[in-house]
């Protein structure tokens, strides 16, 4: 043991010893007052990489050294005069950089994105809710640092080009354009000298966009062809999507519940991509960088899923030579920009230890501090970062004049300079020339098949593991391309330890893992040894039924009204501690919000971003599922309350998913009403709570109104009976409400129909694309275009 742990801290010192050495710490300022360090540093950096310019390198460190040495006797004017020479060497200089400086450079102009809700909210897509929002003015363009010439390629004067990614051979370029407000993003591809554009995607209210060429001469993009929408409001949301150079056989590769975006390769052909997702999780501080392959399989966790600040780590591209990141550290309610960063995910996979270096350099401050609007206050604000080498690099940067951006070079030696400025900004800077080309990843789906399977080799390997196969290995089939995740049950059914994210897997493919979880970066491999393995993937067993959208109404709600409603009841001395009655109320029904509100279930709800221990949260944490295992404590009671395996399982099911009430997004009649759910309109409520002296849209008073059984709404008793007239009103109102359920159903009621006409849009514009996606699918399978 003592070998081991002496290996382990060899290991650990390498890492830390070669991420030093690759993000650089540059001097301060006190150190260095004028930047000379900084510059010198850099330019003997590119003369050793291109010996070729060494003589053009000298003349700069001669007239380095010049201007350094008049600066120390220089004062008042001549100071000033000297600075600002040094300022203009240090751009020549640093755009002298072969990498920087041999090709032109590519970038967009555009004014910023429009400040909505979200970092994702940069489509407004038309037939949105913020349509209004999408501002036009923008071009393709491309600059030559050596003689200043800027040259437009597309002009876009009522519209926007954005997300460019340049051809393996540097002749074409590939990015999303939207022509006008009526318009939606399109992928186009245009030749690197501005002719040969055409227009690859079509459609109408969808949206194409972050672009790049795959190895293989396919197509990678964030599309809205599967419409979702964000869960705290209505911004449509996207997933990765592939296409043939042609714009044919679309097919989608990502399936996470809320968006997929600003895609890149990886030098051995993989995909990262950053993912917004929250099963079980905060909203906030869920949108990290994952992997995955250009066909969509083994999608995984690359780095930041469970850090609280920064909310959002977008932009994401491996430094050429290293295994380090580049990316933009952001928050979840901005823009998408913030500060940059280094990360080496070696040192691990979330929190402040990876993060070497930043721009602005204390924005390292708040790795892991606040929230996920934490860098939101980071100033200037950085974009699209662009690694050239492992020590400079492209960006888009505020400039200091309002929103302006403009493209800046950044090194790790301490420099910062800005290579080009124009209104309203410039963004996406890359070199317009060969890049190299990542190696092709044979795909391993099947298109014919509908199913795809999961192996486990040994739950016991993981977080706090103490059930599946002897061994801990299971090994089973799920429907291809359906977002699933997993739990980790007891012998009773009970959850030991949830996933709290998601995956999928392709048509035909098998994925897994060593435990739950092992590390993320660990060399175990699959002994494929298990009894699991041994005997095949087993079906899924349904759960009481076909699959289904969960409702508690549905689901849960009858085991109460058979085992427990004759004394939890309104009216009943039982029901004064627990009401488990099923009546409708403003939001949820009774039940539900008794159990939530009393604390009688522990569940993570919007969930905390660190991982959770086993048994923390869920059914074996919650008081009622105590009391369904225990009893009430009294003999009588446990007598005539005895549940049946199915009843129990309902329950501690329920539990375990995190207490969902609704199984659909959708309000229906009501999404413009108080919560989206009351059949009560804004007039009616403050007229309810005028009469009641209740706030109703309190969460503490959401059983004060039963529209299952009006006259039994706690909020009337202080009211005098029926023959007082302010009872007679609230009653009134509160039947009502009772009407419009009737006739209209909510989610949580059978019956319920989408009948709203925007809804209903939505909806019938999914199913087309669901059936449209099954055609090229059909198709694909058999060899056809």
């Amino acid at each position: 043991m003592q070998h081991f742990r002496y290996l382990s801290m060899l290991c650990l010192t390498w890492l830390l010893i070669t991420a030093a050495a690759a993000a650089q710490v540059p001097p301060t300022e006190s150190q260095d007052p004028h930047g000379a360090a900084s510059l010198r540093a850099a330019i003997e950096d590119w003369m050793a990489l291109f010996p070729d310019r060494e003589a053009r390198g000298r003349e700069y460190l001669a007239r380095l050294q010049q201007l350094v040495s008049d600066l120390k006797r220089a004062s008042g004017d001549q100071a000033d005069r000297l600075a600002a020479e040094l300022a203009t060497l240090r751009r020549a200089a640093l755009a002298a950089h072969p990498l920087v400086g041999d090709r032109p450079l590519l970038f967009v102009v555009r004014p910023q994105y429009r400040k909505d809700h979200h970092n994702t909210a940069t489509m407004f897509q038309t037939g949105e809710i913020n349509t209004g929002s999408f501002q036009g003015g923008g071009a393709l363009k491309t600059i030559d640092l050596a003689t200043g010439t800027v040259t437009t390629l597309l002009d876009v004067p009522d519209g926007i080009v954005r997300d460019p990614d340049v051809s393996f051979d540097g002749t074409q370029i590939l990015f999303s354009m939207r022509r006008n407000r009526e318009d939606d993003y399109h992928i186009y591809e245009i030749n690197a000298d501005g002719s040969g554009l055409r227009q690859i995607t079509f459609g109408s209210g969808l949206s194409d966009i972050d672009p790049i060429y795959l190895p293989d001469e396919r197509i990678l993009f964030t599309s809205t062809r599967e419409p979702k929408y964000c869960m705290c409001n209505r911004h449509i949301m996207g997933n990765l999507f592939t296409m043939d150079a042609d714009g044919s056989n679309v097919q989608q590769i990502g399936r996470s519940t809320l968006h997929e975006g600003h895609a890149a390769l990886l030098p051995d052909g993989r995909i990262i991509y950053d993912r917004w997702e929250y099963v079980d999780r905060n909203f906030g501080d869920a949108q990290g960088v994952w992997s995955c392959s250009p066909d969509g399989t083994n999608h995984a966790v690359y780095w930041g899923n469970n850090t609280n600040s920064p909310g959002a780590v977008l932009d994401a591209r491996v430094i050429p030579g290293t295994e380090l990141m580049l990316a933009n550290f952001s928050s979840c309610h901005d823009r998408p920009w913030g500060a940059l960063a280094i990360v080496d995910r070696r040192l691990g996979l979330d929190g402040r230890t990876p993060v070497l270096q930043t721009w602005p350099a204390d924005a390292i401050e708040l790795v892991g501090k606040g929230n996920y609007d934490t860098f939101v206050r980071v100033d200037p604000k950085y974009e699209d970062p662009y690694p050239l080498s492992d020590k400079v690099f492209l960006c888009s940067r505020m400039t200091g004049r309002g929103e302006e951006t403009g493209i800046y070079l950044l090194d790790t030696f301490g420099n910062e300079v800005p290579l080009y400025v124009e209104a309203p900004g410039c963004f996406d800077p890359m070199p317009l020339g060969p890049r190299p080309r990542p190696p092709v990843i044979p795909s391993r789906i099947d298109l014919s098949k509908t199913e795809g399977y999961f192996y486990i080799e040994n739950v016991y390997v993981g977080t706090g593991m103490e059930t599946v196969e002897p061994d801990g290995s299971a090994y089973v089939a799920v429907p291809a391309d359906t977002f699933v995740y997993f739990q980790l049950l007891d012998e009773r059914g009970m959850m030991v330890q949830s996933m709290r994210s998601g995956t999928i897997v392709r048509p035909g493919e098998t994925s897994g893992c060593v435990g739950c979880h092992e590390p993320r970066r660990s060399s175990a491999q699959w002994q494929n040894a298990g009894t699991a393995w041994q005997q095949g993937p087993r079906k899924l067993e349904p759960w009481y039924g076909p699959p289904r959208l969960f409702s508690y109404t549905a689901e849960v709600q009858p085991v109460f009204d058979r085992h427990c409603t004759s004394c939890h009841d309104y009216g009943q001395e039982a029901g004064q501690k627990l009401n488990l009655a099923g009546d409708l109320g403003l939001v949820f029904n009774t039940s539900y919000t008794e159990l939530r509100s009393k604390g009688l279930i522990q569940v993570v709800g919007a969930g905390p971003f660190q991982v959770q221990k086993p048994k923390s949260w869920g059914s074996h944490a919650s008081r009622l599922a105590k009391v369904l295992r225990d009893g009430h404590g009294d003999a009588e009671i446990d007598a005539k309350v005895k549940l049946d395996p199915e009843s129990f399982d309902r329950l501690v099911t329920w539990i375990d998913i995190n207490a969902p009430y609704y199984p659909d997004y959708a309000g229906g009649a009501y999404r413009d009403n108080p919560f989206g759910r009351a059949p009560l309109k804004n007039g009616e409520l403050k007229r309810l709570n005028e009469l009641t002296g209740l706030n109703l849209l309190d969460r503490g008073q959401l059983t004060q109104v039963s529209f299952t059984r009006p006259e039994s709404s706690p909020c009337l008793i202080p009211l005098g009976g029926p023959d007082d007239a302010r009872y007679q009103e609230s009653l009134a109102i509160v039947r009502a409400g009772q009407a419009r359920l009737a006739a209209e159903p909510r989610p949580d009621m059978p019956g319920f129909r989408i009948e709203d006409p925007v809804e209903r849009k939505q909806q019938e514009k999914y199913q087309a694309q669901a059936a449209q996606e099954s055609r090229i699918r059909a198709a694909m399978a058999g060899g056809e275009r």
